[in-house]
């Protein structure tokens, strides 16, 4: 597989460099401590595909800790880099309630999907809680709810 960067991507790089940007303190500002990457690491180890383009990701460790929320939404960020996936969705539970925190590249609206479950945000960026749900079901009516909303639009990217 190959990798095209066009003369813009070297335009950009070139104009960063020409302001100061430095790659080692970039790289500084994303360091993350070991536990919180484990946390993260956890969403990565049962991701399923629905419909070809929603990424959706379990995390099923129980120690209920409201860090998983942050973890949830950085998990559903990296999802979006996997090719082919236009929406992800990470799943968790934090004390009595399933979270589920979505993210878009801007073609699918998970603040409607999400909303369908009591939940709100914006079109590229939503969160969703069910209270004193088991994840199973969390997951089924997340899945219902992109259902739903393929039948509405038509499986058509939506406009913003």
């Amino acid at each position: 597989e190959q990798i095209h960067t066009g003369t813009k991507t070297f335009g950009a790089a070139q104009y960063l460099k020409s302001e100061g940007a430095d790659p080692v303190e970039v790289q500084q500002l994303f360091i993350t401590n070991f536990e919180d990457y484990r946390r993260e690491a956890g969403f990565g180890a049962k991701v399923t595909v629905y419909k070809d383009k929603y990424a959706i990701s379990v995390n099923e460790n129980t120690d209920g800790d409201p860090a998983n929320r942050i973890a949830a939404a950085k998990a559903a960020d990296r999802l979006l880099s996997v090719e082919g996936v236009e929406a992800s969705f990470a799943v968790c539970r934090i004390g009595d309630s399933v979270r589920i925190s979505g993210r878009s590249s801007g073609k699918i609206n998970v603040q409607l999907i999400l909303e369908r479950m009591g939940g709100g945000g914006r079109f590229d960026a939503a969160a969703a809680e069910i209270n004193s749900a088991m994840l199973t079901a969390a997951l089924e009516k997340l899945k219902d709810s992109i259902d739903l909303y393929e039948e509405e639009t038509n499986g058509q990217a939506a406009e913003q």
